[in-house]
């Protein structure tokens, strides 16, 4: 069974979805529509459709089933689905049967008894205007005490996210590391930082106050240690043989801020 997993946000093409279904259930398979990640049982594998906001939602519920995910993007960027509602139906479809697979890191959270997973990144931010003091310990060795507005800890994955928009480096996704970024912090030496998979990052302070935001959605406010780590279990996207990681970057990543009238200019230097 596929489960086609769409964004209530989004508006979206409902021809285009019963022709992928189509050539999906001529070929033998069940395919149902959810806007809600449900309970289903007996999951082949799961189709997002929507931008990577759907995306990253709909990777924490197939890791905790232990099923493969892949996305057609409905939004602008899109960076983390490998197809596009644009084409060929045949095409998606055939991909989406693709038994061609990468592993991609989660990290995760706990906070109030519940563990909450992360494939972009863990920010912990300020609560109110005034920057706050983190001291970053990493396998209970300090590392430095930040004056910023919050700490990002991002997955390779989170890479092209908000730590690349923080200042943060690219990692391929078949990079095994955590990245730990500060957001504007106060000071000339404290920059992002590299750290193996396998180690526990410690966030606290005196006095420390700071909200939690788990893949950009805000999951509560605490006092205490905040403890971050790899989960251990790794997200199953399904890519397509032909798909590459740094022709994306270069395709969708130098697009990003680019108005519908410079994007003429930029295709045109481009091809040149």
């Amino acid at each position: 069974m596929i489960i086609a997993f769409y964004a209530k946000d989004k508006e979206l093409s409902k021809d285009i979805m019963d022709s992928i279904k189509a050539v999906l259930e001529n070929d033998g398979h069940t395919v149902i529509y959810l806007d809600a990640l449900d309970s289903v049982e007996k999951i082949d594998r799961v189709v997002a459709f929507g931008g990577d906001g759907t995306m990253l939602k709909t990777a924490v519920y197939a890791v905790k089933r232990s099923i493969p995910v892949i996305g057609v993007n409905l939004g602008n960027t899109g960076f983390l689905a490998y197809m596009n509602v644009t084409d060929d139906p045949t095409t998606i479809a055939e991909a989406i049967l693709s038994s061609h697979y990468e592993t991609r890191t989660l990290i995760c959270v706990e906070y109030k008894g519940i563990t909450h997973m992360a494939l972009n990144d863990v920010f912990i931010g300020k609560t109110s205007s005034s920057p706050i003091y983190t001291t970053l310990y990493v396998d209970g060795d300090a590392v430095d005490r930040y004056h910023s507005d919050g700490i990002i800890v991002a997955t390779p994955t989170g890479s092209t996210a908000y730590s690349l928009s923080a200042g943060g480096p690219v990692l391929a996704p078949d990079v095994d590391a955590i990245i730990i970024n500060p957001v504007c912090p106060h000071s000339l030496h404290s920059r992002p930082i590299i750290v193996s998979p396998k180690s526990e990052i410690c966030l606290k302070d005196k006095e420390f106050n700071v909200s939690i935001m788990v893949d950009g959605e805000t999951i509560g406010e605490t006092t205490d240690e905040i403890i971050i780590k790899k989960y251990p279990k790794d997200v199953c996207f399904i890519k397509p043989q032909n798909a590459s990681f740094y022709n994306r970057l270069l395709n969708k990543m130098n697009k990003w801020g680019i108005t519908p009238t410079e994007e003429v200019v930029w295709q045109e230097q481009r091809d040149n």
